[in-house]
């Protein structure tokens, strides 16, 4: 080998190891200054100036115990820090989402939660609760003689308009919510069915219209029975001079699932106007114990 191409090769040799010399020093003085800024910025994150201390809690209705179920949840989500080094109760990066999906899951009766920053050391939490479509209660109803007893219904809840039960209902009486009974869902906790739904939510729906349609048409509803074996027996006022006239008796009329539902509204409603029409002209209206629709326009029924 020549003295040239040996001088070449050192000098190649020499070339790459400061080539890499230098990259070490880059990389070296890159890698001081990310962890220089990272640790700046772990720091910034967690200067009181920016921290949130107060959490405040609105559309609880005046719940206090609700409002700091919530507040509890919300302080939870913000404790602690990303990788152990910024600080989650930073308002700068405080995980919004994280607390909104906390909150949801903090109580069944949360259906959305909106969560905002108020100023520097302060979030607000904004939830909106279920609305009450229904009272479920899994228990068999009461009867008191021939009347539905509503105000002596047992584990009551309220339900939404897909059917999910969210809270426990007081006893009422009165019509102001749909009302049915389920003893299918019946456990020996108060509060265990909360957070469940009382049917198939296409199921519940069916009622639900079932319920509005023969009200619509006159006839008072005041529950649904849901049994185990698809059926189910609504009960209704028989007519009265009012619909407070508490003399009045309850009729049951049988319903099935196996069949149309609209088809066998339509029977009921036909019946039902067919044999009132008579008695409004001498105000002595028919009494039932029983109409049953289950079998076509063969409405079979049983007058007291």
């Amino acid at each position: 080998m020549s003295s040239r191409h040996r001088l070449v090769s050192r000098q190649s040799k020499t070339f790459t190891r400061r080539r890499r010399e230098r990259m070490s020093i880059v990389i070296g003085a890159l890698v001081i200054t990310l962890i220089a800024i990272t640790f700046g910025f772990s720091r910034l994150t967690m200067i009181s100036a920016l921290t949130i201390d107060s959490i405040a809690v609105e559309g609880t209705e005046g719940d206090a115990d609700l409002a700091q179920t919530l507040r509890a949840v919300a302080e939870e989500a913000i404790g602690g820090e990303y990788l152990g080094l910024f600080s989650r109760s930073n308002i700068l990066i405080y995980p919004r989402r994280r607390i909104e999906a906390a909150t949801i899951a903090a109580s069944p009766r949360i259906m959305e939660t909106d969560v905002r920053a108020l100023d520097r050391r302060t979030i607000a939490v904004t939830v909106r609760q279920r609305d009450p479509s229904a009272v479920v209660c899994a228990s068999l109803p009461d009867f008191d003689g021939a009347t539905l007893a509503i105000d002596e219904a047992k584990s009551c809840y309220f339900a939404d308009a897909e059917g999910l039960l969210y809270r426990v209902a007081p006893q009422f009486s009165g019509y102001s919510h749909r009302r049915y009974y389920i003893p299918s869902l019946a456990t020996s906790s108060p509060d265990a069915e909360a957070g469940v739904l009382a049917l198939d939510p296409t199921r519940f729906r069916a009622l639900q219209d079932l319920y509005d349609a023969v009200r619509a048409h006159g006839i008072l509803a005041e529950a649904i029975l849901v049994k185990d074996d698809g059926e189910y027996e609504l009960y209704a006022r028989n007519l009265a001079v009012s619909e407070d006239d508490q003399t009045a008796s309850t009729v049951v009329i049988y319903f099935s699932a196996a069949t149309d539902l609209t088809e066998e509204i339509a029977n009921l409603v036909s019946f039902w106007e067919h044999m009132m029409r008579p008695a409004s002209s001498d105000n002595q209206p028919v009494s039932f114990e029983y109409i049953d629709v289950r079998y076509g326009p063969n409405v079979f029924y049983r007058t007291i």
